[in-house]
């Protein structure tokens, strides 16, 4: 059945949006394709200004409005509707992000039409504001709920397991299916200097947890040839344009908000150190793709970059405390130029003769999946 029906993938915000959850349902549906099999996604649009319905790359995609155009739990009403109505299309529901009601929506029109429910849950085992830690204690009466009704739950990284299995218990059938890189798509990109000096980049939804705040305040402590380029966007983003101001560094600064494919693929093959400071990750996707595509990196200890490091050659990945302060993040970003140098030297550089995982190694696992759960 999952080999001949409609998959349905159930996720916050899908591309354009950008992020670690984004890029993974889009390769995923991209690899339904390749294969032959039918995927649609079920998704939100909060900025109101996206088609409700039409086809991307040969995937429908549908999209809902959420209250007062939230873009942090998603709410969203009308997709719950449209799921419970017509979840019975589908040959398996396939929900994305534990952290937003959609999940909890996904997986209840999924058991009321009997459709086998499969959950990714990109799980960070917190909020990342003292609101959403707050609020995420009483969800969690919810979001097991959520967990207990998927008949597969899909970890991106080992350290993600535990976080399920500590908090849910160890009967949650859980799996590890590591995100990837497109290593032949990244390289064939040319790599080319963006202007003068070293280029520090960093990628992602400009969230308080992924501490960009940290990041800007090194910048006064960096040589003065250093330019750093921020690459998303979020509701932090007017307090770090103004953090960069009051530094007096805006001029070494640019924040380009969301990019499409192509251009951030540029992007990372212009960067000479890419930095992720995040406090919570459930694996660590931009450090993945910084190192394949020649810069040094600098990222934060947490158990998701250390075994994204662990996947990587020794050097390629400089791991600080999260509790670092702004001289400490600049002298990593400047050790990490150095690490990087060292390691193409040594002839350890060449990502294509590294052991990474990929996209379509991820697609064909996650189908392997869909087929134990909906075998007929």
């Amino acid at each position: 059945m999952a080999d001949q029906g409609v998959v349905g993938l159930v996720a916050p915000r899908y591309a354009p949006a950008i992020g670690g959850v984004e890029r993974h349902v889009e390769e995923l549906a991209h690899g339904r394709v390749r294969r032959g099999i039918a995927v649609e996604v079920i998704t939100t649009d909060p900025t109101g200004r996206l088609a409700p319905l039409e086809t991307v790359d040969g995937i429908p995609v549908r999209r809902f409005r959420t209250i007062a155009n939230d873009g942090v739990f998603f709410l969203s009403p009308g997709l719950a509707r449209w799921l419970l109505a017509n979840a019975a299309r589908y040959a398996v529901v396939h929900g994305h992000s534990y952290h937003t009601p959609l999940s909890l929506a996904a997986a209840i029109a999924a058991r009321r039409r009997r459709v086998p429910f499969v959950l990714t849950p990109h799980y960070h085992g917190t909020g990342h504001t003292p609101f959403r830690a707050a609020l995420h204690r009483p969800y969690r009466v919810l979001g097991a709920r959520v967990v207990h009704a998927a008949r597969r739950v899909i970890c991106v990284s080992g350290s993600e397991r535990e976080l399920i299995e500590r908090d849910f218990g160890r009967a949650v059938p859980t799996c590890v299916i590591h995100n990837g890189v497109d290593v032949e798509q990244l390289l064939a990109v040319p790599r080319r200097r963006d202007g003068p000096g070293t280029l520090v980049l960093s990628v992602g939804r400009l969230e308080p947890y992924k501490r960009l705040d940290l990041l800007v305040t090194s910048v006064p402590l960096l040589p003065r040839e250093f330019r750093v380029v921020v690459v998303g966007d979020g509701p932090a983003r007017i307090q770090l344009v103004e953090l960069g101001r009051t530094l007096g560094v805006e001029d070494r600064m640019t924040f380009t908000g969301t990019l499409p494919h192509g251009q951030l693929l540029e992007r990372f093959r212009a960067a000479d150190v890419f930095v992720s400071l995040s406090t919570a990750e459930a694996f660590g996707l931009t450090l993945l793709e910084g190192a394949v595509a020649g810069a040094g990196v600098v990222a934060t200890d947490l158990a998701a970059h250390r075994e994204v490091a662990g996947l990587l050659p020794n050097g390629a990945v400089r791991l600080i405390p999260t509790s670092s302060s702004p001289t400490e993040v600049a002298a990593a970003i400047l050790a990490a130029a150095a690490d990087r140098a060292r390691l193409d030297a040594a002839g350890g550089g060449d990502a294509r003769l590294w052991r990474v995982p990929s996209w379509d190694a991820m697609a064909g696992q996650v189908l392997d999946v869909y087929r134990a759960v909906a075998p007929d």
